[in-house]
């Protein structure tokens, strides 16, 4: 299986026609368990509940009643405390025919990731898949805000060892994400320039703070700060000092994507309204770690767990609890800042195109005109 244009335009109707969808897009928290104690973490509370992590004879049975898609987002806790996290990538490439793959990670298992990326990168010629490597701060900073002593160190170890992995494999991407918290808004440009200078960084995702988080106070950002850094990456973006993604189809749309959906959250914190439809638990959704589907993890109305369903994937999601949760987000306007979740709700829906493709004649027509200076 070789990554084409062909296999994404597979799912252009999705566009004009949603009824019945089955999703293109899921995240999967493959583990809750994470070694960081992160004071902006919104998954925490499932960290400490210790709930039992689906088996990989649990993810072929799902993996079996699932449809083809586009994209998965293999999440935690911190995935790579998983020994067969390769397993379950390769698992969905082959079942389910996957184009592009992507993880976060806290980058405290050097070892342990370049053994499990070597392996899906091996197994899977035909998958473009990323790792995001979570950096809040720079030295002492970075170990504080994740609550983890030597962390910053580890993560940059990580990162010079998935870095030999790129320059041997042309589907492989690294990226960076700065989480935007009360704690670290003001020194949050420093960082970008860090990673951006330092770290050689083609793709850094600014991340504003969402959920109820570990500790409610790092919620309370001045988004002026969130929308500064945005600006800087944005500028190296266009003027072609940042990459941005790469590698696989579509990718500039993707990078023309990214800075109108920062335009995007912007608005929706400054005026806290609905701006459009949400297609979380029609075109996206999530499984946790024990089996438990929910339209997103913002929104506490599950549709029920795989495990009470016989793994059936398919028949829950088209079950009464689901759609009775469809209504629900639809009537209700439901909206917030959630990246993920945005990224189908910008791309699928028609009235989003225009400005996203006009923000792509632009990056390439003021990228061309920088570089001729």
């Amino acid at each position: 299986m070789t990554m084409g244009y062909s296999e994404y335009f597979r799912y252009a109707p999705r566009l004009f026609w949603k009824k019945n969808a089955l999703p293109l897009y899921m995240i999967f928290f493959v583990t809750s368990r994470c070694n960081a104690k992160c004071g902006h973490c919104f998954n925490w509370q499932r960290a400490e509940a210790d709930h039992q992590d689906l088996g990989l004879d649990e993810y072929r049975k799902i993996s079996a009643n699932m449809p083809r898609m586009i994209f998965m987002f293999f999440s935690g806790g911190e995935p790579f405390l998983r020994q067969d996290f390769a397993d379950i990538v390769e698992l969905f490439h082959k079942n389910n025919h996957i184009q592009k793959a992507q993880t976060p990670s806290n980058g405290s298992l050097p070892e342990a990731m370049e053994q499990q990326v070597t392996q899906i990168l091996k197994r899977c010629p035909g998958l473009h898949y990323s790792i995001t490597l979570s950096v809040d701060g720079i030295g002492e900073e970075h170990d504080r805000l994740r609550g983890f002593p030597g962390l910053f160190e580890r993560v940059m170890e990580t990162h010079r060892r998935l870095e030999a992995l790129a320059r041997k494999h042309s589907n492989f991407g690294i990226n960076f994400e700065i989480t935007v918290s009360r704690d670290n808004q003001h020194s949050v440009i420093e960082t970008y320039r860090y990673l951006r200078d330092r770290c050689d960084a083609a793709n850094v995702f600014s991340v504003l703070i969402r959920g109820a988080p570990r500790d409610p106070q790092t919620a309370e950002v001045d988004i002026e700060n969130y929308r500064a850094l945005n600006r800087e990456i944005e500028a190296d973006i266009v003027s072609g000092r940042a990459g941005g993604y790469s590698g696989f189809p579509f990718a500039s749309l993707m990078n023309a994507k990214n800075l109108y959906s920062r335009e995007i959250i912007n608005k929706i914190v400054e005026e806290d309204r609905y701006l459009m439809p949400c297609y979380a638990g029609l075109l996206a959704g999530n499984v946790f770690e024990n089996g438990d589907v929910f339209p997103c993890e913002l929104l506490d109305r599950p549709f029920g767990n795989l495990r009470d369903w016989d793994y059936d994937f398919t028949a829950l999601w088209r079950s009464p609890q689901a759609e009775a949760v469809r209504r629900h987000i639809r009537e209700s306007r439901c909206y917030c800042t959630h990246e993920c979740f945005l990224n189908t709700n910008l791309l699928f829906n028609p009235r989003n195109l225009p400005p996203i493709a006009m923000r792509w004649v632009q990056s390439a027509w003021r990228g061309r005109t920088m570089s001729r200076k």
